[in-house]
């Protein structure tokens, strides 16, 4: 018990005097607060975002910005100091888009006006179905005589701050109609004739087409037709809109339509074409849900992607992946490594030339082009990369090791241990493993830079794992985008790969400072 406890003790003092020793190394001191900081980077990247690791929220992947965003904080910067006051943010017109507030008209608190036509407000009634069913309801409904066409618009006013145009939106428009019908004779195609005919088909009484639009702060009307996609203005600030009622399509410019900060109104215009002359007409029209979001061109800390994903956040899941990465390779190889040296320097003979020949043919192997074949053909995945590193990565240390074995193998504590009956096992683990103990640590520490920029490499060229982001997949889809001139997407990533590669390396050299005393000597 006595003999367990001043082991236990002599243990806690050597390690006290090495961590006093290594904190007075500046170097590592430095490379240690740096790894830290990428440490709370990968730990709490959940709390530094609310976007998951490819930028997104949520498991859609929908942008959250306009396309290539500008960091936010650069509106605040004067343009001597190359910020950019006229950059937009996001904007989302509409508050409720499904009428989900009891009142939703403005002078009741809510956002939308609505007008008929002149001489038609006995006719037309615009309100909420029920409390259950939110929809807004158009009711077209008349007797008599036909009242030709009615107009009925909703609409609400906003305020486009910015001087710059968004980037691209999205709108969202559902609407359904039904009515009375009455019988045609028209032209249908017979798929079993494969052949038009002439057959009778319900029609309704009243026509509708509705249309989107927005009022500039100049006065001038821009009409965005109603739409199966969901897409306004693409990442380019053009419009592509396809009718639903009429077969239209249109080519608009953001920049055009907002040009300029002031007051805009975007509403939904509702044109019904009763010339059927019919006693009673009835027609409905439902609007389900009405809004549109504008994407400005500013965003967040770091901007956004090509894909309108949150760099911020790719920025910050990626340091797990880096870490990740670089130290399970890093210590699978030292493994493999450290056992490969340790039985081949000490056992030698057939053992020890078989493994070192096949070190030497491992050795010659180019390691980026191979890690390119056998990720094409076993699947790319951030653990395969993992175990590749491990596999191709042990050949130098293996060699150390032994050199350093071969050397220890001879001194004379191993031939009295030999000579008091220690077998083999004993002598490896009791004598030999503690005096090539800080060749392992130093050389773990220095391998993880070559682990993380073999998966910076190998994203960069395309071989990544699609469900996780990393550094090198920022830079790749960078280039993919064409964005080398956006330095707020290439600076971060890069900067990141090169500065946790320098603080494993500024550890590596205090390590071997520390554990080395004549090198801590000498230096």
């Amino acid at each position: 018990m006595a003999t367990r406890k001043s082991r236990v003790s002599f243990n806690i003092r050597r390690t006290v005097n090495f961590l006093k020793l290594f904190l007075t190394n500046k170097r590592g001191l430095i490379g240690l607060l740096m790894i830290a900081f990428f440490a709370v980077l990968a730990l709490g990247a959940q709390w530094l975002t609310p976007y998951n690791q490819l930028g997104y929220a949520g498991t859609d992947a929908k942008p959250i910005s306009g396309s290539i965003a500008a960091p936010a904080w650069l509106r605040l910067l004067p343009p001597a100091l190359g910020g950019r006051p006229s950059l937009s943010e996001n904007l989302w017109v509409v508050k409720d888009k499904i009428f989900a507030g009891e009142n939703w008209r403005y002078s009741d608190g809510g956002e939308w006006n609505a007008s008929v036509s002149t001489g038609t407000e006995g006719v037309v009634s615009i309100a909420r179905e029920s409390l259950d069913n939110p929809d807004l309801l158009v009711s077209y409904v008349r007797d008599g005589s036909s009242q030709g066409n009615t107009t009925m618009t909703i609409y609400k006013d906003f305020d486009f701050p910015y001087t710059g145009p968004p980037a691209s939106g999205r709108e969202l428009f559902n609407v359904s109609v039904s009515g009375t019908l009455h019988e045609e004779i028209k032209k249908q195609w017979n798929v079993t004739l494969r052949d038009y005919q002439m057959l009778p088909t319900n029609v309704s009484d009243v026509g509708a087409r509705a249309t989107l639009f927005v009022i500039t702060s100049g006065g001038r009307r821009v009409n965005l037709w109603p739409t199966n996609e969901t897409m306004i203005f693409d990442a380019n600030g053009n419009a592509k809109i396809y009718g639903v009622w009429e077969n239209v399509y249109t080519m608009l410019d953001v920049r055009l339509v907002f040009n300029s900060s002031g007051t805009y109104r975007f509403g939904c215009e509702v044109l019904l074409n009763d010339f059927y002359n019919k006693s009673h007409v009835e027609f409905n029209v439902r609007i389900s849900s009405i809004g549109l979001d504008l994407y400005g061109t500013s965003w967040g800390i770091l901007g956004t992607s090509y894909y309108g994903s949150d760099l911020w956040a790719e920025l910050v899941y990626g340091s797990r992946v880096s870490l990740y990465v670089g130290l399970i390779s890093a210590g699978l190889a030292i493994t493999i490594g450290l056992f490969v040296g340790l039985a081949s320097g000490y056992l030698g003979k057939v053992f020890d030339e078989v493994m070192m020949r096949f070190s030497d043919v491992l050795l010659v192997l180019p390691g980026l082009p191979l890690l390119i074949v056998l990720f094409a053909v076993i699947g790319a995945s951030i653990e395969n990369l993992i175990i590749l590193n491990g596999l191709l990565g042990w050949m130098g240390f293996a060699k150390l090791i032994r050199s350093q074995v071969l050397s220890i193998k001879e001194r004379p504590y191993i031939e009295a241990a030999k000579a008091a009956g220690a077998g083999t096992g004993h002598i490896l683990v009791k004598h030999v493993l503690p005096n090539v103990m800080g060749l392992v640590y130093v050389t773990l520490a220095t391998a993880v830079p070559g682990a993380i920029v073999a998966e910076a490499a190998l994203s960069w060229l395309g071989f990544y794992d699609w469900s996780r982001m990393s550094w090198g997949r920022m830079l790749e889809e960078m280039q993919a985008a064409r964005a080398i001139d956006k330095w707020w997407w290439v600076v971060p990533p890069g900067l990141c790969i090169a500065a946790i590669s320098v603080a494993f390396i500024m550890l590596g050299y205090a390590l071997d400072e520390v554990l080395n005393p004549k090198l801590r000597v000498r230096r």
